[in-house]
C-alpha cells in the first residue's frame, strides 16, 4: 500500500493540469453582439440641394437638405442592430446615376456618408 500512495498526488496534480489546460486552451466565450441605434452623417457640399438617401431601404431623408448652423452635424439614426455591411443609396438632384454602394453601420456610431459635387464616398464609422 504504501508504494501506491506516493503516485495518488501525483496523479491528482497530473488531472488537475490537464483539466486547467483544457479550459485555458478553450479561450474565453465570444461577447454577444452589441444592438443599439446607429447614425448616418453627412458631410460636404450637400446643402442647399435635394437629396434622397436610403439605407437599408429606409428612407433616412428626402427633400432640399438646409445649412446645418456652425458646430452642427447632419446625422440620421438608421435602424437598431448589430455591426453591419449596409446597402445605401442616394440620389442628388442633378446628378445621375443614383450612387448605390455599402456602408459599413455599428452601434452607437456614425458612418458618414461623403457627398462632393456628384460623388459619393462612404466613410467608416467614427
Amino acid at each position: 500500500m504504501t508504494s501506491i500512495r506516493p503516485w495518488i498526488p501525483f496523479t491528482a496534480a497530473a488531472v488537475w493540469a490537464a483539466m486547467l489546460g483544457g479550459c485555458a486552451s478553450a479561450g474565453q466565450p465570444e461577447a454577444a453582439p452589441e444592438f443599439a441605434t446607429a447614425r448616418v452623417g453627412l458631410l460636404g457640399d450637400y446643402a442647399g440641394r435635394r437629396l434622397r438617401i436610403e439605407v437599408e431601404g429606409r428612407v433616412l431623408a428626402e427633400g432640399r437638405l438646409p445649412f446645418p448652423p456652425p458646430g452642427a452635424e447632419t446625422r440620421y439614426d438608421v435602424e437598431i442592430g448589430p455591426e453591419r455591411i449596409a446597402v445605401a443609396s442616394v440620389a442628388i438632384e442633378g446628378c445621375n446615376p443614383v450612387w448605390t454602394g455599402p456602408i459599413e453601420l455599428s452601434p452607437r456610431r456614425t458612418s458618414y456618408l461623403l457627398i462632393q459635387g456628384c460623388e459619393v464616398q462612404p466613410l467608416a464609422p467614427d
